[in-house]
């Protein structure tokens, strides 16, 4: 988005003319009123953050089926006005019956101080337009003190409407601040075992029958060599660890001795 493009407080001026419209910025407030379409800008170079902001903004916009619908534009943002002052949708007034209709069923017209403003039918807060998306949430997270997307979120519902919240997504993204203070998630990876032959490494586990014995037999000791996959089940009346030694010098004198002994059971002592 080039510098045209309405970011703060007003200093310099450029005018476009529209059919009737006059559009004023000052600060957060967009203005319309019959007359031309002013755009007020401050005249400083945009920084490197608001950048990267309005261009992921375009981005998002270019993919979306209705992008005039939801992200309303200034000229858009008129065109509203202009159609909710008429009766009905019809080609003496060049406003087009469907658009009519959506209108009336999103927005009203508030009169304020003889301004016209454009709000939310359904909540009665004002309506943003993309141009000063960036200022407005840059006010709301200094706000809220830099608050993640939840806090943001609520506090921009108290005032504004139809902002999407991937808009507000792609501005903590380009907020530096925001990105240091998140914190980094470092996922365990767990290292494979490595068995490069018969019974060079086998792990021994417990399994608990307690609930549902068989008999006398309330455990069984389960071994599992890591190379083959072969495994042994020996069942225990209990997991002491004079029995799960007996078992394993049995499996020693059938197989050979194992060179590592893997297990991370808790065997009771006699």
């Amino acid at each position: 988005m080039d510098a045209s493009i309405l970011v703060g407080n007003v200093l310099s001026t450029s005018k476009t003319t529209t059919e009737d419209a006059d559009v004023i910025v000052t600060g957060n407030d967009v203005i319309i009123s019959n007359g031309d379409l002013e755009v007020v800008e401050d005249g400083e170079v945009l920084s490197n953050e608001e950048k990267i902001f309005y261009s992921k903004v375009d981005d998002y916009r270019a993919g979306l089926k209705y992008p005039e619908k939801t992200m309303l534009s200034l000229v858009y943002y008129y065109k509203i006005i202009h159609a909710l002052k008429q009766p009905k949708g019809r080609k003496s007034t060049g406003v087009d019956t469907k658009f009519h209709g959506w209108c009336k069923q999103h927005f009203k017209i508030d009169n304020i101080s003889g301004v016209e403003l454009l709000s939310s039918l359904k909540t009665d807060r004002r309506i943003v337009v993309v141009e000063p998306y960036f200022t407005i949430l840059k006010n709301v997270q200094i706000k809220t003190g830099h608050g993640f997307r939840d806090k943001m979120r609520h506090e921009i519902g108290q005032h504004h409407y139809w902002i999407p919240s991937v808009v507000i997504d792609i501005f903590l993204s380009c907020c530096v601040a925001c990105q240091l203070r998140k914190p980094v998630k470092n996922h365990v990876q767990s290292a494979a075992i490595v068995s490069l032959g018969f019974l060079t490494r086998l792990q021994i586990d417990l399994i608990d029958l307690r609930t549902r014995p068989d008999g006398e037999y309330q455990w069984i000791l389960h071994c599992r060599d890591h190379f083959s996959k072969y495994s042994w089940a020996y069942p225990m009346e209990t997991k002491e660890a004079r029995f799960v030694a007996e078992h394993l010098l049995s499996l020693f004198y059938q197989f050979g001795p194992c060179k590592i002994l893997q297990s991370v059971i808790s065997i009771a002592q006699n």
